[in-house]
């Protein structure tokens, strides 16, 4: 009753600080950093892509000197821009195109934060175990060195032979052996949460997970999203390569200033009547005449969406079977913690006639101890599937985006 009353509180704070999501500060500041800058970065780059089509506004100047007949000095500015302002739709699509190059890289972004937010948490949870299974591990080597105490004293009193005594010693030695290989990977559990967190791992609260339903987990689903988002990138790039093939209108326009002087004679520097500023504009309409590689760059492109269609396929397919195995496995925990609620229900009522054996002589301390034990041993187990169990649902929830 107590181990029930202890699951559930630890469910229920979990669940109220957590609410089954991935919590990005359980990652270390710079970690967090890198992430928020991998996000600026992709939020430039689609900017970049989506002013793309303006074309920059040039200045040019001159200066020149000729002495071909006299020695002149002639000067020249101008400001000008060929800017296209219809390119069959290929501007329209670029625009589209920048935007879903934006949300596949936020995609892309969000699905390595949450394999390393993951991380953080499936450290955690095996700390917690590897906790668990080292008191687990003292309880059996405590039932070990009770079974060498019994040896002993068996053969002190020459009821057993010497062998059944080493082998006892040897077995006790062998789960002390396997106390110090779980002290050793407990170390280094808390090692590698250090290297992705700046939380005490004390302190740090394991969330809580649920099994999410299929159709959520599908619809939510951060690689088939991805796949849909890459599906509008090349439908988009498609439409821009027909558009660079067709007809193009642009605007162009220029502001210009000339003005040149004689400095031959002693002229002076007195500009000539020529010196003036003036302006043009304009549209201009081209269509390629013919490019030999124009159907074959539509058709790369044609190839390129109809594959990420069929990764679209692939991937829905491996989804849906990875939460099917998902469940296999959650089914499989669940029939192994019956088999284990059954022990620990035998060994509770052992260790209850044990006793009452024991206070009448027909049983002995050791008797007590071991069962005793054993029903602390049965405890922990069901608290490791328990977090077995979430480990599972974690790796669901390392997929999808909530």
């Amino acid at each position: 009753m107590q181990l029930i009353r202890f699951s559930f509180l630890v469910f229920l704070l979990n669940y109220l600080l957590f609410s089954d999501n991935l919590d990005i500060n359980l990652l270390s500041n710079t970690k967090q950093t890198i992430l928020k800058n991998d996000f600026k970065q992709s939020d430039t780059k689609s900017d970049l892509l989506h002013d793309s089509w303006i074309n920059p506004i040039m200045i040019k100047g001159l200066r020149s000197y000729n002495n071909q007949y006299s020695k002149t000095e002639s000067s020249s500015l101008s400001i000008s821009i060929d800017q296209p302002i219809f390119k069959s739709g290929g501007i329209f699509y670029a625009l589209k195109y920048a935007n879903a190059n934006r949300k596949y890289t936020h995609l892309n972004i969000e699905e390595k934060q949450r394999a390393l937010i993951k991380q953080a948490v499936e450290i955690l949870i095996k700390i917690k175990q590897i906790e668990l299974s080292i008191n687990k591990q003292k309880l059996i080597l405590s039932n070990a060195t009770i079974d060498v105490e019994i040896k002993k004293e068996q053969y002190l009193s020459g009821t057993l032979n010497s062998s059944f005594l080493d082998n006892a010693l040897i077995a006790k030695n062998a789960q002390a052996i396997i106390l110090l290989g779980l002290e050793d990977k407990y170390n280094i559990l808390i090692d590698n949460f250090e290297l992705i967190s700046d939380l005490d791992f004390k302190k740090a609260i394991i969330p809580h997970f649920t099994l999410i339903e299929k159709d959520k987990f599908i619809q939510n689903s951060l690689s088939i999203k991805k796949e849909i988002a890459l599906i509008k990138q090349n439908e988009y790039q498609l439409k821009m390569e027909k558009a660079r093939y067709l007809l193009s209108l642009s605007l162009n326009g220029s502001y210009n200033y000339s003005a040149s002087k004689n400095v031959s004679f002693g002229a002076g520097n007195a500009f000539t009547p020529d010196s003036k500023t003036y302006y043009r504009y304009g549209i201009s309409l081209s269509i390629p005449l013919y490019n030999i590689n124009a159907n074959k760059n539509i058709q790369s492109k044609k190839i390129e969406l109809s594959l990420a269609k069929l990764n679209l396929q692939d991937t829905q397919k491996e989804s849906n079977l990875f939460y099917i195995s998902s469940k296999r496995k959650l089914k499989f925990l669940n029939n192994k913690k019956q088999l284990i609620d059954d022990d620990y229900i035998l060994y509770k009522k052992l260790l209850a006639n044990t006793k009452e054996l024991y206070t009448v002589g027909e049983k002995t301390i050791y008797d007590v101890q071991t069962l005793s034990n054993s029903l602390k041993i049965k405890e922990l187990e069901l608290k490791i599937l328990t977090l077995d169990k979430q480990l599972e649902l974690l790796n669901l929830y390392e997929r999808v985006s909530l």
